[in-house]
């Protein structure tokens, strides 16, 4: 079955932002742009003591305030959670439709370098990429210092798709530990590559929504 595919509708500002950039958006990311969760204003765990306030003292939280609040902050956590599956399965079955309709492309196979990346490469190398990157951020807590073991890692897998473009199999292999998976996403948030759950416009999509400017 056919969407409607306009500035104004759903399918229309998933397809919008997908152009803007190409490569750019999974699913989920497209659904906590497109629906964000409203998390409820806090509400007071203890009514609050004039005494207190004259004292210049916070209000003290016996163990039965605590435990309500943890219980809120668990049953907050659960809400954004099935949130957030809930959008990114209406995101999901509307990427669908708009594959069907040949303005999205499949999902690619293959994990490949953002243009950002490619172009920062012709001059660093992946090791030296990623120092400057880090450089660049602010300056880690003292208690959590960066890990070279991960940075080498994630050089080493750069260094492979910059080569050429890899299956997420040749770069985690049969059996991917945590801090391997973990390269492999810090070298997305960081916009150097494109995973395959990253999704594209087609030429048709593209052309879709440039006639929609003019």
């Amino acid at each position: 079955m056919s969407i409607a595919v306009t500035p104004s509708s759903p399918g229309g500002a998933i397809l919008s932002r997908l152009v803007a950039s190409p490569g750019g958006w999974t699913c989920e990311a497209l659904a906590l742009a497109l629906h964000p969760y409203r998390r409820p204003p806090p509400q007071p765990v203890a009514t609050p003591d004039p005494r207190w306030a004259r004292l210049g003292l916070a209000p003290i939280l016996t163990r039965d305030t605590y435990g309500a609040w943890l219980a809120a902050q668990d049953a907050h956590a659960a809400a954004e959670w099935v949130h957030t599956v809930r959008a990114t399965g209406r995101v999901s079955r509307l990427m669908s439709r708009l594959h069907a309709q040949g303005l999205v492309e499949p999902r690619r196979e293959l994990i490949t370098l953002t243009d950002t990346a490619q172009r920062l490469l012709v001059t660093r190398t992946p090791v030296g990429l990623l120092a400057a990157l880090a450089d660049a951020d602010e300056a880690p807590d003292e208690d959590a210092p960066a890990d070279p073991e991960a940075a080498t890692l994630a050089a080493s897998m750069l260094g492979k798709v910059a080569d050429r473009p890899r299956t997420r199999a040749d770069l985690l292999g049969p059996k991917p530990s945590g801090a391997a998976n973990r390269a492999l996403a810090s070298l997305a948030e960081a916009g150097l590559i494109h995973l395959p759950q990253h999704r594209w416009p087609t030429e048709a999509g593209i052309a879709l929504v440039r006639g929609w400017t003019i």
